[in-house]
């Protein structure tokens, strides 16, 4: 853990490898003021990780026969702006819809539909299944669970994932930090960061807005998440088969692509990647203070997990050195 040494690190490590957990660890504090340290238990924002999770709920809803991957979104959003037309939900889910990135308004609009009346004239930056490119895909996907299933995006995945999965710890309450065993966020070592709208509490009705990076974890609870996608407790082989296909490489999507990005292509919520003698499936994440990581090796039956609540930390770059260091053993 050389990122621990001289103010470097600070967070919750989990590695895991066929089916035994060989380091459960926090580092440093979860707050400072407080001097609570971090331990497995902490909660971490965890940033884009979300949305892997915002995949499944789609997956589940397939499976439930109330939608399909290969829809059009119009189909499940009133008013739908006239660009969005050609757009599926495989498209969101791959992140190549087209849909301008924008800034969430301050304050919000005065209702969901208002939020989506803010794309009603704007084009599409590319065709839809073109290129790769964060936008909003995932919040509209959130926005499309509420429709389908009549609640709340937040409540669907609270009761339909982390539930059956026994994820007690994970959750989107976004009152921060609140919680029993919650991080604080530092921007620098020992210097909170200041919290955003997103980290206060929002109206039920628009918990969708926490679909594409709104989740709180500990390493634990994810290590639970990754074991259950061995299994078909919560979707079938061919549905998990889904999520874990390489639909669209991400060079030269990207014009700036460096590694491990220039390997990747993005399946539902996850980059896939074939590194030398074995598969990656993985996400990084990052939120106001926190950065993530989640890698599933499952050839080897093996997961890499980092948690911080520095935002200085490069998780990847920690997760490729204990990589290493996993795969050096016998």
């Amino acid at each position: 853990m050389s990122q621990n040494q001289d103010k470097g690190f600070s967070g919750s490590v989990l590695i895991a490898r066929g089916g035994k957990v060989l380091l459960s660890k926090g580092y440093s504090m979860a707050d400072w003021q407080q001097q609570l340290p971090n331990t497995p238990h902490t909660r971490f924002h965890v940033g884009s990780l979300t949305k892997q999770f915002t995949a499944m709920a789609i997956l589940l809803l397939q499976e439930q026969g109330k939608l399909h991957v290969q829809d059009h979104v119009c189909t499940y959003v009133m008013d739908c702006p006239p660009a969005w037309q050609p757009i599926t939900i495989h498209h969101l889910l791959t992140q190549t819809s087209g849909i301008l990135a924008s800034n969430l308004p301050t304050p919000l609009p005065s209702s969901p539909q208002q939020f989506i009346a803010l794309y009603k004239n704007l084009p599409l930056n590319f065709p839809a299944g073109t290129q790769f490119v964060y936008s909003t895909d995932y919040l509209l996907l959130g926005y499309i669970i509420q429709q389908v299933s009549h609640e709340p995006y937040a409540e669907f995945v609270q009761q339909r994932i982390f539930a059956p999965l026994h994820m007690r710890k994970t959750d989107f309450d976004p009152a921060y930090p609140s919680l029993p065993n919650q991080a604080t966020g530092y921007d620098v070592w020992q210097i909170p960061v200041t919290p955003t709208d997103l980290d206060r509490s929002l109206p039920s009705g628009w918990s969708f807005l926490l679909a594409g990076a709104g989740l709180e974890s500990t390493v634990e609870d994810l290590y639970r998440w990754d074991q259950a996608l061995y299994t078909h407790t919560l979707v079938s082989a061919s549905s998990l088969e889904q999520m874990f296909t390489p639909y669209i490489s991400l060079c030269p999507s990207i014009p700036w692509c460096p590694p491990p990005l220039t390997s990747s292509a993005y399946g539902y919520g996850w980059f896939i990647a074939k590194e030398p003698g074995r598969r990656v499936m993985w996400h990084g994440g990052r939120w106001n203070g926190f950065m993530a990581y989640i890698g599933r090796y499952p050839d080897d039956k093996t997961t890499i997990i980092v948690l911080s609540n520095l935002s200085t930390v490069d998780a990847f770059g920690l997760a490729s050195e204990l990589e290493m260091k996993v795969f050096a053993r016998p």
